[in-house]
């Protein structure tokens, strides 16, 4: 088939992706965790109490997800290539969340036809939405997206202090203009 047409979807209005303000791609326990036992060893390192909160760039997160799904339906819809089009991260959460748009740029006339039966393969009845159970099982666990939060977060303390590897195994802290 010949590309005869642009195909777009933002994903967040069809329920696909949740946005990441209190989602499960970031939430008051994301990283805990992990939080914790930095803690515990940097505590017992130094010898006193240490705090860790931590920072992602939420735009850089959602390029990253967004590049999870592309990889996702390049896989699942047969012959298809994606790209973003657009993401929208606003600045107050009150009204609307994080947007992902993404196009089809080798659509085939019938695309919306094609991306509909997708939508109708994957939807699943459940509590939340219609399509709650592919973001969590598909694109967070089965297409590691639960791992880019540990590859994006700076973790730090409230001195403004972050938290790296120190080249032995171990965890030290630096000021942010000496780390690399």
């Amino acid at each position: 088939m010949t590309n005869n047409k642009e195909f777009s979807v933002n994903i967040t209005e069809i329920g696909l992706f949740s946005g990441l303000y209190f989602t499960i791609w970031l939430h008051d326990e994301s990283l805990q965790d992990l939080l914790f036992e930095y803690q515990d060893e940097l505590e017992e390192k130094y010898g006193k109490p240490i705090k860790f909160d931590f920072y992602v760039d939420a735009n850089l997160y959602l390029k990253k997800i967004a590049n999870i799904y592309i990889d996702c339906f390049q896989m699942e819809i047969e012959n298809s290539q994606w790209e973003i089009k657009e993401l929208y991260s606003p600045k107050q959460y009150n009204y609307m969340t994080d947007q992902i748009v993404l196009k089809w740029t080798n659509a085939p006339k019938n695309a919306e036809a094609i991306f509909n039966q997708f939508l109708e393969k994957i939807k699943e009845p459940s509590e939340i939405d219609l399509y709650d159970i592919f973001e969590m099982h598909t694109i967070f666990s089965e297409y590691n997206g639960c791992e880019l939060i540990y590859e994006l977060a700076e973790i730090h303390d409230n001195q403004g202090n972050i938290v790296i590897y120190d080249g032995k195994g171990g965890l030290e802290l630096k000021q942010k203009d000496e780390v690399k």
